[in-house]
């Protein structure tokens, strides 16, 4: 019972907190900027999933398969680049999805895709909070690759990208 308990706690706290992506001490939060990736999630019969995941900032790795990508980072103000890949699951049948867990086969790559989006570059601000965005296609239902935007949550201006027509809050799209 407390190994399961171990395991929830840990699942739950999965991706909280930030990662630091610059070298040298660590520094205080109106000395950095945040850049947070937005995930999206539909829970149901089959559960679907899109994801934002950064793998580098700034040319220093910051998230691989082994040991997770952050959802949250700490950047230094200034031109910051990071390197993103789209996850999902929507393409994927319900046997898929369900094996995607691990339960059934162990085998958690079969049940996602992942698209490489490549690298974007933005001025970030110290103590300002951006978030990278997209329009779920688990709302509008068609699958393709997303369009991104990043948004200052503190000022709300556009970093990079555009914002799609209709779009009535574009830091908090829900699902």
């Amino acid at each position: 019972m407390r190994l399961t308990l171990l395991f929830l706690a840990t699942l739950f706290l999965m991706g909280c907190g930030t990662t630091k992506t610059y070298d040298g001490p660590k520094r205080k939060p109106n000395e950095l900027a945040t850049v947070e990736a937005v995930r999206y999630t539909k829970i149901g019969m089959p559960s679907r999933m899109e994801l934002l995941l950064m793998t580098e900032c700034n040319g220093k790795i910051i998230g691989t398969e082994f040991k997770g990508y952050p959802k949250k980072i700490d950047v230094l103000p200034g031109h910051t680049k990071i390197k993103l890949f789209y996850r999902h699951n929507l393409d994927k049948s319900l046997w898929e999805v369900a094996n995607s867990t691990g339960a059934i086969t162990y085998n958690v790559t079969e049940g996602q895709s992942d698209i490489d989006l490549g690298e974007i570059t933005f001025f970030t601000q110290a103590g300002h909070n951006y978030k990278l965005m997209f329009y779920p296609a688990i709302l509008s239902e068609k699958l393709c690759t997303p369009s991104l935007w990043i948004i200052d949550k503190d000022t709300k201006q556009i970093m990079y990208g555009s914002i799609p027509q209709g779009i009535a809050d574009p830091v908090n799209i829900e699902i």
